[in-house]
């Protein structure tokens, strides 16, 4: 009998998703509720040392009051508490999966489009990491938007 690790494309975990929707509700809250809900988040997130992959929601951007002009309006915020310079990104997870993020989260007029608009090139995040050659496998993930 084969032992468990070595059936199919087991693999030790290596990271923690989080599909979007981080906080609620920055659409609507002021920056000082949206600055609270990021640190909430922190006390959760930051103790953890397994990688996670997060996904831009809707609710994670800041377009409530005050939010026009403000250099952390919009998904910047978002970024910046994610650590992330673009919406969009790819990491490798183990030996077998290659994680594709896409970013699907738009600005529209007063607040964050819902149609769910991909404003990153698929090709972009299908590039080898490191040189190395493509997993047999690739998991893409879409931002879903509710309509």
């Amino acid at each position: 009998m084969a032992a468990a690790g070595s059936i199919g494309l087991w693999e030790a975990a290596t990271g923690i998703f989080f599909s979007g929707d981080a906080i609620y509700d920055a659409l609507f809250a002021n920056k000082a509720d949206t600055e609270a809900q990021w640190a909430a988040h922190r006390r959760i997130y930051d103790p953890i040392r397994t990688p996670v992959a997060h996904v831009v929601g809707n609710h994670d951007c800041w377009t409530g009051p005050g939010s026009q002009g403000d250099p952390l309006g919009d998904k910047v915020l978002t970024l910046q508490q994610f650590g992330l310079e673009k919406g969009y990104y790819s990491m490798q997870l183990g030996r077998f999966w290659k994680l594709i993020v896409l970013d699907s989260i738009e600005r529209a007029g007063d607040t964050v489009d819902r149609t769910a608009v991909i404003d990153a090139f698929l090709t972009d995040g299908l590039q080898p990491i490191g040189g190395a050659e493509m997993p047999e496998f690739v998991v893409v993930i879409v931002a879903a938007v509710a309509a």
